[in-house]
């Protein structure tokens, strides 16, 4: 480990070195080419010896001039078109990264979505327990059972698709959908006690082990407290679970006009 960050360390200096190399050498080269070649001209002239040409030292040095301006505008032209080649592939690699970030968030909305489904109280109190149908609660138990199961790992899910800097974005969201869930994972595990309790109730009927008062007064408990979980179910339709809704909505208003800042900034590059 120790030893790759020395090799990275020294190719790093080494590129940085040799970058300086390069810009001293353009430098005096452009130096050369701006003053150096004119005085030369200028010097070889100012002899009038050797070979004898049809112009001056005047037009050699337009010439040169003209020649010289090429040779920028060629240069600056190649800078730009590198820029602009440059710019073009940050800007599709950021527009990239904002799609990919968008369609994070919509899969992390959509878990969001199908767990509120699941959270949904009014579908619990359209549960009919029949404690004479044995069959029936134990078919409900299961199914409850299988619902607290699935309640207890959605928040699981919807961690698993973000970092911890973008939990922070639906942490309010996720601290209320916690709490709904213990709400009704209560209620749901009181409704399986109920399930198991007129199984059993039928249970003494059927074998005669308990008298019929006993058994009748006991299903009208059961039926009671079946009640009051549905009216509890009722409750946290009216209150808890219309503010986590609430709350998703602001959620992801913000999330997605942060997206739409970013898109924006991407048509502005």
């Amino acid at each position: 480990m120790n030893r790759t960050k020395k090799e990275v360390s020294t190719k790093s200096k080494s590129k940085s070195i040799n970058r300086k190399i390069l810009y001293i050498i353009a430098i005096v080269i452009i130096c050369t080419m701006v003053f150096g070649i004119p005085i030369i001209i200028n010097e070889l002239y100012k002899k009038n010896t050797g070979y004898v040409t049809l112009w001056g030292a005047k037009e050699v040095l337009s010439y040169y001039a003209v020649i010289l301006g090429c040779l920028l505008n060629a240069l600056i032209s190649i800078c730009i078109f590198r820029k602009t080649i440059q710019n073009t592939k940050n800007q599709i690699l950021y527009e990239k990264e904002v799609d990919d970030k968008k369609k994070k968030w919509e899969k992390v909305e959509q878990i969001i979505d199908d767990t509120l489904k699941l959270l949904e109280p009014y579908q619990y109190i359209l549960i009919n327990i029949d404690i004479s149908q044995p069959v029936q609660a134990m078919k409900e138990h299961d199914n409850l059972t299988a619902v607290i199961a699935k309640m207890i790992t959605s928040v699981d899910w919807i961690k698993a698709y973000v970092t911890p800097e973008e939990y922070t974005l639906i942490e309010p969201f996720v601290n209320q959908l916690m709490q709904l869930i213990d709400k009704e994972t209560g209620l749901c595990n009181e409704f399986c006690e109920l399930c198991m309790k007129s199984i059993n109730m039928q249970m003494l009927r059927n074998g005669k082990i308990a008298s019929e008062e006993t058994v009748s007064n006991k299903q009208r408990e059961i039926l009671e407290r079946i009640k009051q979980v549905k009216k509890g179910f009722y409750d946290l339709q009216k209150t808890d679970y219309q503010t986590l809704l609430n709350c998703r909505r602001d959620v992801f208003l913000h999330i997605y006009k942060e997206i739409s800042i970013e898109k924006d900034f991407i048509l502005d590059l």
